[in-house]
């Protein structure tokens, strides 16, 4: 029996993501009153923060999916959200200092790279194998929300208590409430992980299974484009539509938030018509439908120049992007060895993460390059089609 408590674990789940989310964000949006304080230049503050993040995530995913198949997600979940903890702590304290922003960031990054990778073995441990997608995709909604959450609240909160140090305490709030929700999940005796009667439909046990194998790559590829295709439409699309077509950076900015709605409700959206409408059966096909769909509407975008049409371009890519990372997700959840998907998990985010910090400088290479933001899209043509081809042979052949 799968229990009706397990909500109440993907409610936690959606919890401690979307707090650490929020810390992830936090600090580019109150850049001035830190560069006020500390008389550190923007630029500096901003690449100190979020590349010292996303370095520490992309070390940490690897090890982090072998600690949670040895001790489990829920030990994980607290120790990782106290990581963050620490790493607020000593931005209020020393966020002032380039060094001390590292090292804020540095605890950050390796507390949320687990966290992320452990959603396949909730997936895996707690939900029936049709709500796989679902549950990965919610996790994708998480991150969204987080961040939207962080560019509202974190700038009042500085004008609240007029300082900005104090505030990351006020934010470690929200991530000791992932701690106690964690808890009640672990001290609950009747809230054990459900044990899955079915089969993994790898024909390979834990000690035979290869991490470098070609189904595991092919996932590894197919993840990479997807989350290089999302990174370059949020690098390049407001300066797209606000200089490269004079529309203004406002209205740039206002139009991008099309596509970040469309990519948040896309992400359980795409997990319930692959796991809950297809069953879990054509993976592969709808892989290969979404990144055909983005090759197209990658080029149909920079063909437009009227706002409605925009809105249309970047709601269906955002759309259909955002259903390719779920399907992976939930793909690994039920496919491999259950002791071995937290590696599995781990390997392929690594490469995930690395995708979102070099698309940011492949789009400003070819800005500088080229003078143009629309080149990102159409190198974004190429990416689809690579993800495409791959991404269709991500399926079990059968003995």
């Amino acid at each position: 029996m799968y229990s009706k408590f397990r909500w109440f674990v993907l409610f936690v789940m959606f919890i401690v993501t979307a707090s650490t989310s929020l810390i992830l964000i936090a600090p580019v949006t109150i850049v001035d009153s830190i560069s006020s304080s500390s008389h550190l230049a923007p630029p500096t503050i901003i690449t100190a923060s979020m590349s010292t993040f996303n370095l520490f995530i992309v070390l940490s995913v690897m090890a982090g999916g072998i600690l949670v198949d040895k001790f489990g997600v829920t030990k994980i979940y607290v120790l990782c959200l106290a990581l963050v903890i620490c790493g607020n702590v000593v931005m209020a304290n020393l966020g002032n200092e380039v060094w001390g922003i590292f090292l804020s960031r540095a605890f950050q990054g390796l507390g949320t790279g687990p966290i992320m990778v452990s959603i396949t073995l909730v997936a895996r441990q707690w939900f029936k194998q049709n709500e796989h997608g679902i549950v990965t995709g919610l996790q994708g909604m998480a991150v969204s929300i987080g961040i939207a959450i962080g560019f509202v609240l974190v700038p009042r909160l500085v004008t609240y208590v007029e300082d900005w140090g104090t505030v990351f305490y006020y934010l470690s709030l929200i991530n000791l409430t992932g701690i106690v929700l964690t808890l009640i999940v672990i001290f609950c005796p009747k809230l054990e992980p459900v044990e899955l009667d079915v089969p993994s439909p790898m024909q390979q046990t834990a000690t035979e299974f290869k991490l470098l194998q070609p189904l595991v790559l092919i996932g590894v590829v197919s993840l990479f484009c997807s989350t290089w295709l999302q990174q370059s439409v949020n690098s390049v699309g407001a300066g797209f539509i606000g200089t490269e077509l004079g529309l203004g950076q406002i209205h740039g900015a206002d139009l991008m938030f099309y596509y970040s709605i469309a990519y948040a409700i896309g992400s359980p959206l795409g997990g319930a018509v692959a796991g809950i409408w297809l069953k879990g059966q054509k993976d592969n096909l709808v892989i290969l439908v979404c990144f055909l769909i983005s090759a197209i509407f990658s080029f149909v975008i920079t063909q437009y120049t009227e706002t409605a049409g925009l809105i249309i371009c970047l709601l269906i890519l955002g759309l259909f992007q955002s259903f390719i990372s779920p399907i992976i997700l939930s793909f690994i959840a039920r496919t491999y060895p259950k002791e071995v998907i937290g590696k599995v998990s781990g390997f392929t985010m690594m490469f995930n993460f690395a995708a979102g910090i070099l698309s940011p400088y492949a789009c400003a290479l070819l800005l500088s390059t080229l003078g143009t933001y629309s080149s990102s899209f159409i190198a974004m043509i190429a990416v689809s089609i690579i993800g495409a081809l791959v991404g269709f042979k991500l399926k079990v052949k059968n003995n």
